[in-house]
C-alpha cells in the first residue's frame, strides 16, 4: 500500500484556484489525478498518494474565470491555462518543497499546512 500525505491547504489570494494531486482509486489500486477549486479564503485538507500537489487556473467554473479575467489573464483571448506552481510536503534533493511558475503568485509550506497568496507588490 503507497504512503498517504495530508495537508491543509489555504487559500488566502483573491482568485480562485486550482488544486491538484494524486489519489488512490480502487481500480486495480491505480492512482488518478484529483483536482479541486479553492476560492478566497477556502481550507481544505487534501490527500495525496505523491506527498506534491500542483496550483493552477485550469477551472471550469464561469465565474471563477470572470474573476481571472478581471485580474488581467487573458491567454490568446482565453483565461485558463495558468500554472501557478507545485508544492510538496517534503524537499526534494536540492532542498525546496515550492517551485513558482507565476511570479504574482507565492506559496508558503511548512509543518502540513499551504498557504496561497498573491505576491504584495502585484
Amino acid at each position: 500500500m503507497a504512503n498517504k500525505y495530508f495537508m491543509t491547504i489555504i487559500n488566502e489570494s483573491p482568485l480562485p484556484v486550482n488544486v491538484e494531486t494524486w489519489q488512490a482509486c480502487s481500480w486495480f489500486g491505480l492512482s488518478e489525478m484529483k483536482s479541486i477549486t479553492l476560492k478566497k479564503d477556502d481550507r481544505i485538507i487534501m490527500v495525496s498518494e505523491t506527498g506534491e500537489w500542483h496550483v493552477n487556473s485550469f477551472i471550469h467554473d464561469k465565474n471563477a474565470c470572470a474573476e481571472w479575467e478581471l485580474f488581467g489573464y487573458t491567454i490568446f483571448g482565453y483565461t485558463m491555462g495558468k500554472v501557478i506552481g507545485k508544492f510538496r510536503c517534503e524537499p526534494a534533493i536540492c532542498g525546496k518543497n515550492v517551485w513558482m511558475c507565476d511570479d504574482k503568485f507565492q506559496i508558503e509550506c511548512s509543518n502540513g499546512i499551504a498557504k496561497i497568496t498573491l505576491n504584495s507588490s502585484s
